[in-house]
């Protein structure tokens, strides 16, 4: 025999089916929205998996050609290196007024900041500009026609 249907206090028929696909329709949801926001907040929140931990940055020397830079990114920050008279040296590239990337300016043998007109010579000493100080120098090794940075 057939069960027959629950039966609401009004005496109306109650389908259980409906009821149960509802409860778990709105339960999956609820899941479903939890996840969603708790996923990037995990994300956000979780070490990376290095802190401050790079392998060194090698560039050889061929790869530089004179009055031209090359950038690297080593440890978050922008370098610059530049091949000038034959040597090469290496400058973190935030201006150190307010943090903007510098540009090389190759004919003019001088880095430029476009936020606010500060330049820095070949060696990295201000010439013109808001600034008093110098790009903070980039210690590199230059060993077997490869500079490397540390």
């Amino acid at each position: 025999m057939r069960d027959k249907p629950s039966e609401h206090r009004g005496g109306e028929p109650v389908n259980q089916g409906r009821r149960r696909f509802c409860q778990l329709t709105i339960g999956g949801m609820a899941v479903a929205s939890a996840a969603t926001v708790s996923y990037p907040v995990i994300s956000f929140l979780k070490l990376p998996k290095s802190l401050q931990q790079e392998e060194p940055v090698e560039v050889p020397l061929a790869d530089l050609a004179e009055d031209a830079a090359t950038w690297v990114e080593h440890l978050g920050q922008q370098i610059a290196i530049i091949r000038v008279d034959g040597g090469a040296m290496a400058f973190n590239g935030a201006c150190p007024h307010l943090g903007c990337i510098v540009q090389w300016d190759g004919p003019a043998r001088a880095f430029k900041c476009p936020c606010h007109g500060a330049v820095f010579n070949d060696k990295g000493e201000p010439v013109a500009g808001p600034v008093n100080a110098p790009l903070r120098k980039v210690q590199v090794e230059i060993k077997d026609g490869v500079l490397r940075i540390m």
